[in-house]
């Protein structure tokens, strides 16, 4: 059964494959290696976007080694109808678990572009503060590039929306505030 087997895995006569394992060829020694282990489950810990991704990508390739092994099983079967239909399910089966895990990895992959991170807000909210900074030396510079008698209006003007710029960064900074954690 397994000679008939590696004939089919190689596309060969059943002689052929009995000329082969009587010689213990390199194909014949690779065929029966027995197969990789399967990689140590990895235990996730936290629940996250990217958490969930890793796990839909580990369904997605136990899936298919599951499969794989069921296509090849039911290939490779030349026992009874019963024996044969049985397999030819099972591989079935197999690949529409496949095909069901390569679509939840997919939204999770998506999902996963679609959260940002609390490193990132927090980031974002710095970099408001850097921008404060930039804004605080606009008056100075822009009214530098500015003709001497223009610059007392210019100031003026300046002062006058500085009042609704800070309000617009304080709603930013607020919103961005309650994406945070609270401290403990």
């Amino acid at each position: 059964m397994q000679v008939q087997a590696f004939a089919k895995h190689l596309g060969k006569s059943v002689q052929w494959a009995r000329k082969l394992k009587r010689e213990n060829s390199k194909e014949w020694q690779e065929f029966c290696a027995p197969a990789p282990a399967a990689p140590e489950p990895v235990v996730l810990r936290s629940h996250g976007a990217d958490d969930d991704l890793s796990r839909a990508l580990e369904a997605k390739e136990r899936a298919w080694m599951l499969f794989t092994r069921a296509a090849d099983a039911a290939a490779a079967c030349d026992g009874d109808m019963v024996q044969q239909v049985a397999l030819n399910r099972a591989a079935k089966e197999a690949r529409e678990v496949y095909e069901r895990a390569c679509k939840h990895a997919a939204a999770c992959q998506i999902e996963a572009q679609r959260w940002v991170s609390i490193s990132q807000v927090a980031a974002i909210r710095d970099a408001l503060g850097q921008l404060a900074d930039v804004v605080q030396n606009w008056e100075t510079t822009m009214a530098g590039a500015l003709p001497d008698d223009m610059r007392p209006a210019f100031h003026d003007a300046f002062q006058r929306s500085k009042p609704a710029w800070n309000g617009g960064i304080k709603k930013v900074d607020d919103y961005i505030q309650t994406l945070l954690p609270v401290p403990c």
